[in-house]
């Protein structure tokens, strides 16, 4: 089970409405390399700088890539609207633990859940899914990008 963070249910999967489209384009993530050996399990995750907030890429359970933009679509422009994978490695959660998030000054963190395969929302007050981005795999080497 997996979980998110959004405002309103105007957005599709990919579509980033809920913030100004960024430019995402990273090469030669080597699955081969030391640095990234968690990516080769299944449900292995890794953060990346680059997107609005940054991306995380998960390996899921049918052996595919996905990657997602950091940012919970809830209050996207508050420093604390970033996701993160929870401690259970199941599931995403706005602003739950990540070093870099400070606590919102006013109202918390919005608590939405997101899976981890789809980026959709699993728990309130979350209605969009997060901004998923392009994974491309060439043997043992990934890109992320949205184009």
């Amino acid at each position: 089970m997996y979980f998110s963070c959004s405002k309103d249910s105007s957005s599709t999967n990919g579509s980033n409405t809920y913030f100004l489209p960024v430019a995402v384009n990273i090469q030669g993530i080597n699955l081969d390399f030391p640095d990234n050996a968690v990516l080769t399990q299944i449900q292995g995750w890794k953060y990346f700088p680059g997107g609005n907030k940054g991306i995380i890429l998960y390996h899921n359970i049918n052996d595919e890539f996905v990657a997602f933009d950091l940012t919970c679509p809830v209050d996207p422009q508050k420093d604390c609207a970033v996701v993160s994978m929870d401690s259970t490695n199941t599931f995403y959660k706005c602003a739950q633990y990540k070093n870099s998030v400070k606590q919102c000054t006013t109202g918390g963190f919005c608590n939405s859940k997101f899976d981890c395969a789809s980026g959709y929302p699993i728990s309130a007050p979350a209605s969009k899914p997060l901004v998923q981005y392009i994974v491309r795999r060439s043997g043992n080497v990934l890109s992320i990008s949205n184009q």
